[in-house]
């Protein structure tokens, strides 16, 4: 490093001397070697400053990091955008592969309103009596999963009590051997229960409740969901079975009304 600047030094001595004609005779031939070497010096210099002068400009820099925040956002954005689309498309076609199997004569509809408030658990479609829709009409999601009734029915909207509301109740039965029947109603919004179950009927973990078509507007066959847990009391005659459904009913979108068969 002390080399370094004394080469440096002397360089600068030379340079100055050459500037004031004080080398005399060898002055040229030093002008030949200093002056190349003192524009390659100053082009250095200058491209030095002007990448500081880029580098740590602060207004430029913030204008920067604003640039690549914004287009971090819009990336963010866009995919948010095309997994809602994606998740969106998969239901509409799982409703739409519903509609095809099933006897049932169905309509789409949208959920454009939720009530959440004193233990109701409702939703509001947008359609009604001018779509064909009526009280008591089975409503489900994607593949056939049941998960309300109609309770109210206006000229272009209507009022959906979900399963999982404690006022909803629907006749139901198990796939297993014993064709188990009972009455499915909603546990405040938390999960399903199958209550009145005999307690000689054989029930277990993982078996499949539907609906059993024992009530008007309700057609057999619907998903309620699977079996999670059973309770049995010695002293009851009836036991219960806790009930997952496959829907996520925080997340509805579109729904399928059954409004004949």
């Amino acid at each position: 490093m002390k080399i370094f600047f004394g080469i440096a030094a002397v360089f600068g001595l030379l340079v100055f001397l050459y500037n004031i004609n004080l080398l005399g005779g060898v002055g040229g031939a030093l002008g030949r070697v200093i002056l190349p070497l003192s524009g390659a010096v100053s082009d250095v210099k200058n491209n030095a400053v002007g990448w500081a002068a880029a580098v740590f400009n602060p207004a430029k820099i913030i204008d920067e990091n604003n640039r690549l925040a914004y287009e971090s956002s819009r990336s963010v954005i866009d995919r948010a955008r095309l997994g809602a689309l994606a998740e969106e498309n998969l239901l509409l076609k799982k409703e739409l592969d519903f509609r095809k199997k099933s006897s049932h004569q169905t309509i789409l509809a949208k959920i454009i309103g939720k009530n959440n408030l004193d233990d109701a658990e409702t939703v509001i479609i947008n359609k009604g009596k001018n779509d064909g829709v009526s009280l008591g009409r089975a409503v489900v999601y994607a593949d056939g999963i049941l998960i309300g009734k109609l309770i109210k029915v206006s000229d272009s909207f209507s009022l959906v009590r979900l399963v999982t509301d404690n006022e909803t109740s629907v006749a139901a039965t198990t796939l297993n051997s014993d064709h188990t029947t009972g009455v499915v109603s909603g546990e405040h919004g938390l999960s399903l229960k199958m209550d009145l179950i005999p307690q000689n009927e054989q029930i277990a973990v993982g078996d499949l409740v539907i609906t059993s078509g024992l009530e008007s507007g309700i057609p057999r066959g619907l998903v309620l969901g699977s079996i999670d847990s059973v309770i049995k009391e010695v002293r009851n005659p009836f036991q219960t079975a806790i009930i997952r459904s496959p829907a996520n009913f925080n997340n509805l979108d579109y729904v399928l009304v059954i409004i004949g068969e």
